[in-house]
């Protein structure tokens, strides 16, 4: 049976009304920032040349996407989620209890989940290669088979967006049902007749993690935003202010002047923290795993 992708499921905010969204003319999603965005708004105002260089270098858009990049990086590690869509495959154990008992409840390894791709089901390790039903030895032959597996119908899966999965039926028909019927019933049967109460890797899940396109909330394009230009202002800031002051002498006559270049360097950089800060602990707590454990 062809198995279809499932809907997508928005993040934030989380089974959103698209329609009603909308229509009510807020703004909740942002592109993630490039450099113009970090000149323009972050780092306005700060003279992104260093003038220690002979000539005097600018910083480049490139060095600005390296760290936007970087901060992304940083903040999928801290927060436990994928910014971008990213595709995940993984094998999961057969439970005969949570089959039975909570509908095939899986927790996966990975959160902020936007679809399932499909899920496959088997009742055995690895098989030699087969044509029509018969072993193929012949030198053309798949050597890459990993087994037979099933196809779980689309309209089985059921998941949430902070990593759980289970297998409802359709009207009209079981789990145990169905691969009972699709297996022919030997391996399903053979394993639901015997002691062991796991079967290991036997669900293979593939899904997509992360935003949908031109879904990203704000808040998290904010995020990456203040992060970056605080990177940028750390590692190079002080090659952009290097001098507080300046002096001349002649003739026993000596004057100073001073600037406030430091002084405004930090003032951003402390401004910028704050902003970090406080959209990083809002984030924390909305996008933090909550989820069953496990069950006793």
């Amino acid at each position: 049976m062809p198995v279809n992708k499932t809907k997508q499921l928005t993040q934030f905010p989380l089974y959103v009304n698209e329609d009603e969204t909308n229509s009510s003319g807020i703004v909740r999603y942002a592109a993630i920032p490039d450099p113009d965005k970090l000149k323009r708004k972050s780092l306005f105002g700060i003279p992104l040349i260093s003038r220690l260089t002979k000539p005097p270098a600018a910083i480049s858009d490139e060095t600005l996407q390296d760290y936007i990049n970087e901060a992304i990086s940083k903040i999928e590690h801290v927060l436990d989620i994928y910014i971008k869509p990213v595709a995940i495959e993984e094998d999961q154990d057969f439970d005969k209890e949570m089959w039975r008992q909570s509908f095939a409840y899986v927790k996966l390894y990975h959160p902020n989940v936007i679809q399932i791709d499909r899920v496959r089901l088997r009742f055995m390790n690895k098989i030699p290669p087969l044509r029509d039903g018969l072993v193929d030895d012949s030198p053309d032959a798949d050597v890459n088979s990993d087994g037979m597996w099933l196809d779980v119908p689309r309209e089985y899966v059921f998941f949430k967006q902070e990593g759980t999965l289970q297998l409802v039926p359709a009207y009209g028909q079981t789990i145990s049902g169905y691969i009972v019927s699709a297996l022919s019933g030997v391996q399903f049967y053979a394993l639901s007749r015997t002691d062991f109460t796991q079967f290991p890797g036997a669900l293979r899940i593939k899904y997509t993690c992360g935003f949908q396109k031109d879904r990203i909330p704000a808040m998290i394009a904010s995020l990456i935003e203040y992060t970056a230009a605080l990177d940028v202002l750390s590692s190079i800031g002080p090659l952009l202010f290097p001098f507080t002051s300046t002096g001349v002498s002649m003739d026993g006559v000596s004057q100073t002047s001073q600037n406030a270049g430091n002084q405004l360097l930090r003032f951003r950089m402390d401004e910028l923290k704050a902003k970090r800060d406080e959209l990083m602990l809002a984030a924390q707590n909305y996008y933090g795993r909550s989820m069953l454990v496990d069950f006793v």
